[in-house]
């Protein structure tokens, strides 16, 4: 899946957190830094199995959050 979007205020380092949900709770799959320009970020995560999961950018007092289900 391709992440991208914009923080403001404009920050130079965010955290994507990936995290899939099992037996009713997430659990962390994978997390990286990612550099941001002017605000805007880009990156791409690859789920390795099926299943509910969730997205989180990360930035200092900002966390943004979208759940996408993979099917493959």
């Amino acid at each position: 899946f391709g992440i991208s979007g914009a923080l403001a205020p404009a920050q130079p380092l965010v955290v994507c957190l990936l995290e899939r949900y099992v037996r009713g709770r997430w659990v962390r799959v994978q997390r990286k830094r990612i550099d941001a320009h002017a605000g805007r970020y880009a990156t791409k995560v690859r789920p390795k199995q099926p299943g509910l999961y969730r997205v989180s950018i990360i930035a200092e007092g900002v966390t943004k959050r979208r759940t996408i289900r993979a099917l493959r």
